[in-house]
């Protein structure tokens, strides 16, 4: 899902979520759908506490390379459907 922000069209948003239990893999799928192959300035991740920290940075690194990541552990994400328990959330803010 990717949202422009009224103005002078170069500022974005993004969001993903995957459901894959492996974090490396849950951490590509949902940036990969937050970015929109566009270039962001900051990744925002929220994921479930079940989560490997070192394995979600490194799949955000494999698609986001050198973007600045913000984020925490949750114990329930909100995202594209409504809430959920146990998945990995990226929003990606570009512009």
């Amino acid at each position: 899902m990717s949202v422009s922000v009224p103005g002078d069209g170069r500022r974005w948003m993004g969001v993903g979520r995957s459901h894959n239990r492996d974090s490396h893999a849950a951490a590509m799928e949902a940036a990969s759908a937050a970015l929109t192959g566009r270039q962001p300035a900051l990744l925002m991740v929220f994921a479930g506490i079940d989560h490997d920290g070192v394995a979600l940075l490194a799949g955000l690194g494999e698609v986001a390379a050198g973007v600045p990541v913000i984020g925490c552990s949750t114990h329930g994400e909100i995202g594209p459907g409504g809430p959920r328990d146990g998945t990995v959330v990226v929003a990606a803010i570009g512009g």
